[in-house]
């Protein structure tokens, strides 16, 4: 049960923390989007590295997530690029 709780939590923050990630991307924030994208992307690799027995729905979600966040990374990161040229 404690672990159960454990997870909840984690899946909640990571909901919040992506959920910022974007508001920061559509805010044109692109240094703090690409911040906040990056330390999403590495739990959610922690999660899927030591997660290899869980429910396949979760690690296609944890997948897709990640997938996601990756893309919108490259394009805050594409955007500050432009802004510095």
């Amino acid at each position: 049960m404690q672990q159960h709780h454990h997870t909840e939590m984690e899946e909640e923050m990571m909901q919040q923390l992506i959920s910022k990630a974007t508001e920061l991307l559509l805010r044109e924030e692109w240094n703090e989007s690409i911040r906040t994208y990056s330390h999403f992307i590495s739990l959610c690799q922690e999660q899927v590295s030591k997660n290899t027995h869980q429910n396949p729905n979760q690690l296609f979600n944890l997948n897709k997530s990640l997938c996601l966040a990756l893309s919108n990374s490259a394009e805050a990161w594409s955007h500050l690029r432009k802004f510095c040229n």
